[in-house]
């Protein structure tokens, strides 16, 4: 079975264009198709956007078959994810934009190998990136006695303030993790990153909203 899978956050015309996109695709010729669509923001964890249940119940010998690259992943990460998912349930994966086959043959395996170096050279960059934006917080703070967020804010300490509440695991990586959500982590990359689980940081959100802190550009 082929699935079509389409995901728009503006509106019917997007997911349309998919549609047609895929429709056109020489591979579906003659063949049955399910289409499915979503509107959910690629923001969301990829356990909360329909990609995950269509991944979860492929079946060997099944098509997921995605028009853009972009409607099915928002990083290399999630690419790398899915397409091994994927084969490793003797499915395939086939993206038309930019052209892409996981079908569990050699050329594949060695794509996968590849993006995985990829994701772990981007988590690299990522904690340098961080880590350089939390020391030059700090140089400000040492310097002007604050930092200015994107909105104007003025912030005068890094970390959490003192209080009643039991201490979270997280709490003196406060700055850190609203860093790498400003810069389109999700809670699950983040998780993989701090080596926590999922659950945690999503506690973690919970006490201290991702608004307190802005972070600046790296």
């Amino acid at each position: 079975m082929i699935y079509a899978y389409m995901r728009a956050s503006n509106g019917d015309v997007d997911l349309k264009n998919q549609r047609k996109k895929l429709e056109a695709c020489e591979f579906v010729k003659g063949k049955d198709i399910e289409f499915i669509s979503d509107t959910v923001s690629s923001g969301k964890p990829y356990e909360q956007r329909k990609i995950a249940s269509v991944v979860d119940g492929l079946k060997a010998g099944d098509v997921l078959l995605v028009a853009e690259l972009s409607r099915m992943a928002r990083n290399t990460e999630e690419v790398l994810k899915i397409g091994r998912l994927c084969v490793d349930k003797g499915a395939s994966l086939k993206i038309l934009n930019p052209v892409i086959d996981f079908d569990g043959g050699m050329q594949s395996e060695i794509l996968l190998t590849v993006l995985g170096m990829a994701s772990n050279i981007e988590r690299y960059y990522i904690k340098s990136r961080t880590s350089i934006a939390l020391a030059r917080k700090k140089q400000e703070i040492a310097e002007k006695g604050y930092f200015t967020t994107k909105d104007g804010k003025r912030i005068r300490q890094l970390g959490t303030v003192k209080g009643s509440k039991k201490k979270l695991k997280l709490e003196d990586r406060k700055d850190e993790i609203f860093i790498l959500l400003d810069k389109g982590l999700t809670q699950s990359s983040i998780a993989k990153l701090l080596d926590v689980s999922r659950h945690t940081i999503s506690r973690f959100l919970t006490r201290f909203p991702r608004e307190a802190v802005q972070a600046e550009e790296a």
